[in-house]
């Protein structure tokens, strides 16, 4: 079983899959919304760079760029951040379904099923900021 396909990561999944980080996804589909996802960034980022050079002397209007500006570089280095670590999720992954499949009590369990509650909790909470940027 695919521990993506569990009810409580089907939110994670999908956001994942909506930037081509999912570890599960085909190559060309990857490669194709990660082009996709840097294009729009630098879309964004472009014109309030250009903006920002054309305020350069007018301190009001510069400290204003400054937060959007900052906001997509960290979105991008977010985006990068995940690429770059694509195998260690997917390991992550793989190592969370191997230790789901090996618990033996009903406390074990019990514990698990409390935390995988809160895990769907903040990957929805996380989606929908990540959508809402």
């Amino acid at each position: 079983m695919d521990i993506l396909e569990d009810q409580h990561f089907k939110n994670y999944k999908f956001l994942m899959s909506c930037y081509g980080v999912c570890p599960y996804q085909p190559r060309y589909q990857k490669y194709l919304l990660r082009c996709v996802a840097t294009i729009g960034i630098f879309n964004i980022l472009t014109p309030k760079t250009i903006k920002f050079i054309e305020y350069l002397g007018d301190l009001d209007n510069m400290i204003q760029c400054i937060p959007m500006i900052c906001v997509h570089l960290l979105g991008l280095v977010k985006f990068a951040n995940w690429m770059f670590n694509a195998n260690a999720i997917k390991r992550l992954f793989v190592l969370m379904e191997r230790d789901g499949k090996t618990l033996k009590s009903e406390e074990d369990k019990e514990i698990m099923q409390r935390w995988l509650i809160r895990t769907r909790k903040l990957t929805s909470a996380y989606t929908g900021i990540n959508l809402l940027h």
